[in-house]
């Protein structure tokens, strides 16, 4: 007897005991079956995305040769127009201040320049006229720029000078590979 049973009533308590055991062992069975087939789909998706991930920094690595850098055209015209833009600002900033080209007017600008254009201007001021670097005997009230044409690791940047009811174009030029003002050409 089990429990203080009889032993018809202990024997099918046993034996529902023992098929209860059976489903429960199942069950868990089933569920650590389920379970471990979740993990391997999940493991074989993350092996797939992981291969894909691969191609794709194969594409992008075969890719970065044949993408713009930083010297690409749009690029270097908006820093060299920039370049640009930024010098004859300062320019006029600091002839407003002290008028007359001087030595000091050059090197408020000599790091934006080559060290030919920079020995040119130097050069330059030492006869009388107009000032080198805006073309003018008189200072414009302002400036602004605009691309002309690239050549040969050169890009041509027009300097439009406003006064008052007139203009004057300058012609400048930046050496793409320094960005750097390479040249000033003064209207005829």
């Amino acid at each position: 007897m089990l429990w203080g049973m009889s032993s018809k009533s202990g024997t099918k308590t046993a034996l529902l005991v023992i098929v209860s055991l059976i489903v429960i062992a199942a069950a868990a069975g089933a569920t650590y079956y389920w379970q471990h087939k979740k993990v391997n789909n999940l493991s074989n998706q993350a092996t797939t995305l992981q291969g894909q991930v691969n191609n794709l920094n194969k594409q992008v690595s075969s890719l970065k040769g044949k993408l713009p850098t930083s010297s690409s055209p749009s690029q270097s015209t908006n820093s060299a127009n920039g370049l640009v833009k930024d010098s004859y600002d300062t320019v006029l900033t600091y002839e407003q201040q002290h008028p007359g080209v001087s030595q000091a007017e050059i090197n408020t600008i000599k790091s934006n320049m080559t060290t030919g254009l920079y020995n040119w201007l130097t050069a330059s001021i030492k006869s009388p006229g107009a000032d080198p670097i805006l073309c003018a005997q008189a200072v414009p009230a302002s400036v602004s720029v605009s691309d002309g044409s690239t050549s040969g690791g050169n890009l041509t940047v027009l300097v439009t000078e406003s006064f008052g009811t007139s203009t004057s174009t300058v012609t400048t030029t930046v050496n793409l590979s320094s960005n750097k003002l390479a040249s000033i050409t003064c209207p005829q």
